[in-house]
């Protein structure tokens, strides 16, 4: 009689699925790790998309005023064709846009270029500072500074994400600085 060799042993059915569930361990910590690197891509792009879009809100409305008002550092109100106002508001970047002057905003139309909404994915504003600089008779600039992040407050230390925390991937920040001159005006 002779022996049957038709089908494969126990071990080497328990050595097959050891090697199998090594191999896909592996790969599963590849690929996650992939995926924490692009979320933190995608983190990154975010805050700066935001603060790149409102600098440039800024900046042109900056040049198109004919006036401009520095009321503290989380505040800048700019009279032109029609009065514009930015302010810092609990880590919100919020902009009136109309009514009267500087000092009567009360018609104005009210937008978060920055802020905690669900919209804004979360942004929060951590810095606006605006200093008025004027160096001669005609010639006004105005400094801007934007600090946008993004993530839980328990991953940030000071204005930086704490790298290796559970959830870094979620955080970031980006700081953006502009000087921008006023085209003929006087400040």
């Amino acid at each position: 009689m002779a022996p049957r060799n038709a089908g494969f042993t126990l071990v080497e059915l328990v050595m097959a699925l050891a090697f199998f569930s090594f191999m896909m361990a592996i790969l599963s910590i590849g690929v996650l790790q992939i995926m924490e690197i692009y979320q933190a891509g995608v983190s990154s792009r975010r805050t700066q998309q935001a603060a790149r879009v409102a600098m440039e809100d800024i900046t042109r409305e900056v040049r198109a005023a004919s006036r401009v008002e520095v009321d503290g550092p989380d505040h800048l109100c700019l009279e032109g064709a029609r009065p514009v106002d930015y302010q810092r508001i609990n880590d919100e970047l919020i902009k009136k846009v109309g009514g009267a002057n500087c000092n009567d905003l009360s018609a104005a139309t009210t937008t978060t270029l920055i802020g905690t909404s669900e919209a804004n994915n979360n942004l929060k504003l951590r810095q606006f500072d605006t200093n008025l600089i004027v160096s001669g008779s005609d010639d006004s600039s105005v400094d801007i500074s934007l600090l946008v992040t993004t993530g839980a407050d328990e991953l940030l230390s000071g204005d930086a994400c704490i790298p290796g925390e559970t959830g870094s991937q979620y955080c970031a920040t980006t700081q953006f600085s502009s000087t921008v001159s006023l085209r003929g005006a006087s400040g």
